[in-house]
This record gives C-alpha cells, sequence and structure tokens, in this order.
C-alpha cells in the first residue's frame, strides 16, 4: 500500500466530522438570517441573494459552493468521485434541502470501503 493510500483513513476521520459540523453551522446560519429577515418585516429568501462584498458569490452561490467542497473532500479522501448537483437552487428550503443532502452522502462514504479499494487496485498491478 501506497503512503497516499495509508494517510486516507486518519485524513477522512480527521476531516469528516469538521465537515459535518460546518454543514450543521451553515445550516443554523441560513435559520438564523430567514428569522432576522422576518423579524425585520423582509422576505427571508432574500438573504440568499445577499453578498457581503460587491465581488463575492451570493450566499446562495455560498451554500452551494461550501456543499461542492464538503461533498468533494469527504468523497476523494474515501477514494470515491463526489456526487455532481445542479447549481439550481432557488429558495430556502432548498438551500437546506442542499445541505442535508450532502451531510447524507457521508453516510455512504467509510474510510475502510477506501483503504479496501486501494488495496485492490494495488494487488491488480
Amino acid at each position: 500500500m501506497s503512503e497516499g493510500e495509508r494517510m486516507s483513513a486518519p485524513l477522512f476521520d480527521a476531516s469528516v466530522p469538521v465537515i459535518r459540523q460546518m454543514l450543521g453551522v451553515l445550516a443554523e446560519l441560513l435559520r438564523k438570517g430567514e428569522a432576522h429577515a422576518r423579524e425585520q418585516g423582509l422576505d427571508p429568501a432574500t438573504i440568499l441573494e445577499a453578498r457581503l462584498a460587491p465581488d463575492m458569490l451570493t450566499l446562495m452561490g455560498q451554500v452551494q459552493r461550501a456543499s461542492d467542497h464538503a461533498k468533494g473532500a469527504a468523497a476523494r479522501l474515501a477514494g470515491f468521485e463526489p456526487p455532481s448537483y445542479a447549481d439550481d437552487e432557488r429558495g430556502l428550503a432548498e438551500a437546506h434541502a442542499r445541505i442535508t443532502k450532502t451531510a447524507w452522502c457521508f453516510m455512504f462514504l467509510s474510510p475502510t470501503r477506501a483503504v479496501r479499494r486501494a488495496l485492490a487496485r494495488s494487488r491488480r498491478r
């Protein structure tokens, strides 16, 4: 087994809990933003088009990128290609669904499976 294959499981174990926590924090920030908008008498969906700076992505774009990076890192550390999600979310419910779908995909990733796949590949060589 190569050095990279030996490192996959420890990196996975160290990274995935942090990624899961980040997704939970992101979902909570969306809920707080929605509540704040309602308190101010605004349409909560407007927060999704907000930008912290003119050259930044909208909040929805930030949610999509966070999802892409989370599922990409976790899947690759487990030795799999990450799933592809269309960036077509429009509202808060869809933003929350994207976060949930991203977190849910971790249920199927396992460093043990990744190590087994790497061993099988190395034996074929």
